[in-house]
């Protein structure tokens, strides 16, 4: 007997997603939506995977970059730390004498490969009640040592960012017999160019230039005062004071008029 039943409707639909099964494995190959869907997965898998390996390419450039900045700066913190005590401030885009210390550091990195920006910061610190504060103005400051000094060391990066360390120094000398000491050093300059002078002293106006740099190599800072940078060497003309009278001279420091000077 002959059977005229119809196939149920989800029936049907099984047997035309069969045939499309069939008619894509007999043609072997996709639809071009399909190849399309594919690439775009394919392209956004690949351009994802490069940009994570650029980027660890990346972070270990900038991190080498970054530990050797940091043995840089530890060298010089080393250096400065043997030294005692730093007096001057640095930056590389500025021009130094080549007495300059900040100089021996720049020619260093340029020697090692570093063309980069560095910084050199100093600040004097006095004591304060139980605190630390910064020295400030740079003649006098209520007859306060220096009793610290803070030096911070910078370098900047091929990105333009900055990698920076910093210390604390103490002041070793005793602030009161140094500034005798440099008095005395000052005196001894003024004795012998009275000496070459038939016994007389430098006047007034000019003692400082007269002495600079025949009978002494610059005058001498007063450690109660911020030092200056040295150019001419007798910057720290300001720190003292001097007259002559009738070849009658009078030297005392300019923070302790009263207590530290010596007339002769």
């Amino acid at each position: 007997m002959e059977c005229n039943q119809q196939l149920p409707s989800f029936q049907k639909q099984d047997l035309f997603k069969f045939n499309i099964m069939n008619q894509k494995m007999k043609n072997k190959g996709f639809t071009l939506p399909e190849v399309i869907f594919s690439i775009v997965i394919l392209g956004t898998v690949l351009t994802y995977s490069l940009s994570v390996f650029f980027q660890i390419l990346t972070a270990n450039g900038n991190l080498t970059e970054y530990n050797n900045i940091q043995m840089h700066i530890q060298k010089k913190l080393v250096q400065i730390n043997t030294l005692g005590f730093w007096i001057w401030e640095g930056d590389s885009d500025n021009t130094y004498l080549d007495e300059h210390p900040f100089s021996t550091w720049k020619t260093a990195l340029s020697d090692d490969g570093y063309t980069g920006h560095s910084i050199m910061e100093v600040t004097f610190l006095k004591k304060q009640g139980p605190n630390y504060v910064a020295f400030s103005g740079d003649d006098f400051d209520n007859n306060e040592e220096r009793v610290r000094v803070r030096v911070n060391l910078g370098l900047y990066t091929s990105k333009g960012g900055i990698v920076s360390e910093n210390m604390t120094l103490i002041i070793s000398k005793n602030q009161s017999k140094y500034a005798w000491a440099q008095l005395y050093a000052i005196k001894a300059a003024l004795r012998m160019y009275a000496e070459n002078n038939s016994g007389n002293y430098p006047p007034t106006s000019t003692w400082a230039a007269d002495l600079v740099p025949t009978y002494i190599a610059e005058i001498p800072n007063n450690p109660y005062t911020k030092e200056s940078n040295k150019v001419t060497h007798i910057e720290d003309v300001v720190d003292w004071s001097y007259t002559n009278s009738s070849n009658t001279v009078t030297l005392a420091a300019q923070s302790h008029l009263t207590t530290i000077t010596d007339t002769f």
